[in-house]
């Protein structure tokens, strides 16, 4: 139990049941909170997943590349829609719009937009096979697609960032200057601004309107792997492989290293339905889940 202001960093003890993430047993999907866990009945192997910002369903693509909604309080299937055309390469990311019903899942050369009150898929990135997709992001509202991907066609291999507006089919392709590489990426509601990391470990802010850097954030000393925004996206929460965990204010670049009671690399970062705690699901199944109070987060 934690006790005394020492503590910033507690572990979870009265998480509420709706707050979950997926862990994968030997490749079989398990929903897991402090409380419970339960199986995902999925019929083939689960290549990505992602989960409804209100923790009540969760969508998965298989291997066979069958996008699965499932209800998160009894782990039934609500949708089961087959991703057609299909992705050319092995699956690697989804991102998950409940409000718009809408999906994105993406390979290494493309990116599927998935309308599951439809079933209709279409291809909206499609790189050519010299440049490689690194990482996307889709707005709550599912309107916006932010995606980052490495030019092969420069010999100097450039990174660059784009923003597609799916409701007129606008898009934004800028140049990332002085980025090696770009491996998370984090967009506000609007995507005016949106939070990549290099493969360095900075933090880079970027205004998609603009197209231009706002602040570059300095202080891992390794790759980022995990972030998440929060208190109205005017902070961000990173997580290294140097084991740190930092918080970002935006707005001012200030920044703090948040000390931890546990020990285990953190594999990923959501906010909590409430909005009051920020939840930290470990690497190994064994480590569980953790929690921080938004209240202790701010640097």
């Amino acid at each position: 139990m934690v006790t005394g202001a020492l503590h910033i960093y507690m572990i979870i003890i009265m998480m509420s049941l709706v707050d979950y993430f997926v862990f994968f047993d030997q490749g079989e999907p398990i929903l897991l909170n402090a409380h419970r866990e339960q199986r995902l009945n999925a019929r083939e192997p689960i290549l990505c997943s992602d989960i409804a910002p209100d923790y009540k369903t969760i969508a998965t693509l298989d291997s066979k590349q069958h996008l699965v909604i499932w209800d998160a309080a009894d782990a039934t299937q609500i949708k089961d829609i087959l991703v057609t055309p299909p992705l050319r390469h092995r699956p690697r990311l989804l991102r998950y719009s409940p409000a718009t019903k809408r999906i994105i899942v993406a390979d290494l050369f493309s990116v599927v937009l998935v309308d599951y009150a439809t079933d209709r898929c279409d291809t909206i990135v499609n790189l050519n096979f010299d440049s490689m997709l690194s990482t996307c992001a889709l707005t709550r509202d599912g309107s916006k697609i932010v995606y980052t991907f490495f030019d092969g066609r420069d010999p100097n291999g450039r990174c660059m960032i784009g923003l597609l507006d799916t409701r007129n089919n606008d898009r934004r392709v800028m140049e990332l200057n002085n980025i090696k590489g770009a491996n998370c990426v984090l967009t506000s509601e609007n995507a005016k601004n949106v939070v990549i990391t290099s493969n360095e470990g900075d933090l880079l802010l970027v205004d998609m309107e603009l197209l231009r850097p706002i602040r570059r954030f300095i202080g891992h000393r390794a790759e980022v792997c995990s972030m998440v925004l929060f208190c109205n996206e005017g902070y961000v929460m990173s997580y290294g492989f140097d084991d740190a965990l930092m918080v970002w204010e935006l707005s001012t670049g200030r920044s703090r290293r948040i000390a931890r009671e546990r020990e285990g690399p953190i594999r990923e970062m959501r906010i909590s339905a409430d909005d009051k705690r920020i939840l930290l699901k470990h690497a190994s199944r064994e480590g569980g889940i953790e929690e921080i109070p938004v209240k202790d987060a701010k640097p």
